[in-house]
């Protein structure tokens, strides 16, 4: 890549931090002779040298290729889905002349690109995060607090991003983002599992007779503790490991344990009573973060909890526009059966999860009418080579709402012993409504998970959280506004 190379605000591009893969970016403006990029998946900025820069779509074959994270995919599709918007990814330059020159083969280390770049102490130490991040800004004002610098010797040749690619990729762990040798646990995520397993303890047959609800255990999970010295140290959360639950009322319940017990530990410690020397057991060795990188943890995990959130509801409301479409298309005064069909391929792209079937069941229904749908040419008064034109295309119509309903049935996860998915589906239907006699219309509205789950319970709980910080006092719902009640 050339170093005069020069981008422009908008541009989509990659940009490289040395130690760390090449990440899907996106450029904010210039300050000086370097760019300030904002990373997809991470929302995380930096300030990237032009040589350390290239545009996406001359160079994602080769950047993309073996990468396997998680992470990195949501990153490539954040930055596709950007592209698609806007129709480029800025680059007007001439073919061949922002396409990076490769001088050795790709390493079997490539696979670790998958990690995502972020800020870097001076012990090569980065910020974890469970899922996605939205994009925003949550760095300082200067390079320094944003991602580690990037030093290059240019003079006199031009800088090969593609060379550090591979030679950088075995220094970056799998880990990755953000702290790769621990998992913060944060004091809100303990106080969240106690009041979750109070909810629990409220209807513990329901829960005995659940699986275990999907979360996340580490071996290597502590919960940041501040010491008299003024340095930080890790307090463990398992006292042995691995871990074994045979209903997800065991496992809230080793939750509620686990965190009351790390909680009063903290104040043992804090007061000087418990020490690294007296109860070595109880920390993690070589734990030596910064307030700066366990406050950056908990503030990106914050931001991807609400960033998954976010895009979900964004896929259930694409799901809900889809289908009125898809009704004022074929209208029994007039119908236009090709935009219609366009609307089932958007459908068809959407990645949808039960829940969004079981909050709008009329989606469902609307599409298992529409596998037979004809029209009403009787009176539309067609003539012979318009009637013949409809029907054809009222066919693929038919066609493609057939393989649509194929993909809302492999969603929905029928009760044992249904007969048909229709009936089976309305008896989930009827259960989840059920489920929800107890939340008002606006937590229905945000629901990403079944009612009763740890999921739910958790996300209300940090719903809850976002607006007391932000100082929002939601009004009082009466009674009568309650899902099941009309």
């Amino acid at each position: 890549m050339k170093r005069s190379r020069t981008f422009k605000e908008g541009d989509k591009v990659f940009a490289k931090i040395k130690g760390y893969p090449a990440w899907p970016a996106v450029v904010l403006g210039k300050s000086g002779k370097k760019f300030n990029v904002q990373f997809y998946g991470t929302g995380e900025t930096g300030y990237i040298k032009p040589e350390d820069i290239c545009y996406y779509l001359k160079n994602k074959d080769q950047m993309v290729k073996g990468s396997k994270k998680k992470e990195f995919k949501d990153a490539i599709e954040q930055i596709e889905k950007a592209i698609g918007v806007d129709g480029t990814d800025g680059d007007d330059s001439p073919p061949d002349e922002n396409v990076p020159s490769t001088k050795r083969k790709r390493s079997n280390s490539e696979k670790s690109s998958d990690s995502i770049p972020s800020k870097k102490s001076s012990n090569a130490r980065n910020s974890e995060s469970e899922g996605e991040s939205n994009m925003s800004e949550s760095t300082a004002d200067g390079p320094s607090e944003s991602v580690p610098k990037v030093e290059h010797d240019t003079e006199g040749e031009d800088y090969n991003m593609m060379d550090e690619v591979e030679t950088n990729n075995t220094q970056v762990d799998e880990d990755l983002p953000f702290l790769p040798n621990v998992k913060i646990v944060s004091e809100l995520n303990l106080k969240n599992w106690i009041i979750y397993a109070d909810a629990v303890k409220e209807n513990p047959d329901l829960y005995k007779s659940r699986p275990m609800d999907p979360r996340h255990y580490y071996e290597n999970q502590v919960f940041p503790v501040l010491l008299p010295t003024g340095k930080y140290a890790g307090l463990k959360l398992h006292k042995k490991w691995p871990l074994h639950f045979s209903n997800e009322y065991d496992c809230a319940m080793y939750d509620n344990d686990t965190a009351s017990r790390v909680l009063l530990l903290k104040e043992s410690v804090v007061t000087g009573d418990v020490t690294i020397d007296n109860d070595p057991d109880a920390f993690l060795e070589d734990f030596d973060l910064t307030e700066t990188e366990i406050r950056r943890d908990a503030e990106m995990k914050l931001i991807n909890n609400k960033y998954k959130r976010v895009e979900r509801l964004r896929s259930e409301s694409s799901l809900v526009e889809l289908d009125a479409k898809i009704k004022n298309c074929l209208g029994l005064n007039k119908a236009d059966p090709k935009k219609a069909l366009e609307f089932l391929d958007n459908m068809l792209e959407i990645n949808m999860d039960e829940i969004m079937l079981k909050k709008h069941s009329h989606v469902v229904e609307m599409i298992r009418r529409l596998r037979k749908y004809i029209g009403n040419t009787e009176e539309w008064n067609l003539s012979q080579e318009e009637l013949e034109t409809f029907n054809a295309d009222a066919q693929k119509l038919r066609t493609k709402a057939d393989e649509v309903y194929k993909k809302l049935k492999s969603v929905v996860k029928l009760p044992a012993g249904s007969i048909n998915f229709w009936d089976g589906f309305n008896d989930v239907v009827r259960k989840f409504r059920e489920d929800c006699i107890h939340l008002n219309n606006r937590e229905v509205f945000v629901l990403c998970a079944e009612p009763y789950s740890r999921q739910a319970i958790i996300d209300r709980l940090e719903q809850e959280e976002e607006l007391q910080e932000a100082d929002i006092h939601r009004p009082i719902e009466p009674d009568t506004d309650k899902v099941g009640e009309s």
